[in-house]
């Protein structure tokens, strides 16, 4: 195996070069070696090869069971758009995707949701806005997304367009946006069936969400529609070992 230099990011290194070696195991043949030997081979501390086998857990790309190893599983490689990872729907399809577009719509004076609603209730204004993601000349996904203006720094106007949330944040609201949860449900739209493109009574997979920000504030509610054949959404999930 090839040793590394001591870098900045050796930990990232460290990471790479685990899911290189994973990446060509096959079935039955998926045990990690242990962080002592992996430390000898590529020439780091086991503090460094500890910090990317962390990684690789929290990808879902490893499980360690006690007294008898860490086990790798490179068939997680091939599963795209993992929601469990990455719910910036832009960053997630720049993976895959080089010709990305994201068209958004601000609603002024539009009614607040009953997600809204439920979260901020009827008394604190929102900042309404729609956002259709395309790749390769195709409507992938409609976001819905309301943002309390509570947590608003200046008008959207003010400043330049904003092709995912956590620029949006960073550009707009208080504190940057760190996390949502999402709650899976079906439903019909009128504005995001026609977004995508569909039939207006079509029902679609939807993902209700509310947006914290680093002071784990709720800031924001969200619903993005998934277009039903061109737009996938994975998850890994493990069974309890």
């Amino acid at each position: 195996m090839k040793k590394l230099t001591k870098e900045k990011t050796l930990s990232e290194k460290a990471y790479a070069v685990l899911c290189e070696m994973i990446a060509k195991m096959k079935p039955g043949e998926n045990r990690l070696p242990s962080e002592d030997d992996l430390a000898r081979l590529m020439g780091i501390s086991r503090a460094t090869v500890r910090e990317a086998l962390k990684y690789l857990i929290i990808n879902g790309v490893t499980t360690t069971i006690h007294g008898k190893g860490t086990f790798a599983h490179p068939s997680v490689f091939s599963v795209r758009n993992r929601i469990d990872l990455c719910s910036d729907f832009m960053l997630m399809l720049s993976e895959q995707y080089d010709d990305l577009t994201v068209d958004t719509d601000w609603m002024e004076g539009a009614a607040p949701s009953q997600l809204y609603q439920d979260v901020f209730g009827d008394s604190v204004p929102g900042m309404t806005s729609g956002w259709t993601y395309r790749a390769a000349g195709k409507v992938m996904l409609y976001g819905y997304f309301e943002f309390c203006s509570d947590y608003l720094v200046k008008s959207v106007k003010a400043g330049k367009p904003c092709t995912s949330l956590l620029q949006f944040s960073r550009q707009y609201m208080q504190k940057p946006i760190d996390y949502c949860t999402m709650t899976a449900r079906m439903g019909c739209n009128a504005a995001a069936n026609a977004a995508l493109q569909l039939d207006p009574d079509q029902m679609l997979l939807r993902w209700d969400e509310k947006i914290y920000n680093i002071d784990d504030n709720v800031v924001a509610t969200g619903t993005i529609y998934v277009h039903p054949t061109n737009m996938e959404l994975s998850v890994v999930t493990r069974f309890a070992v």
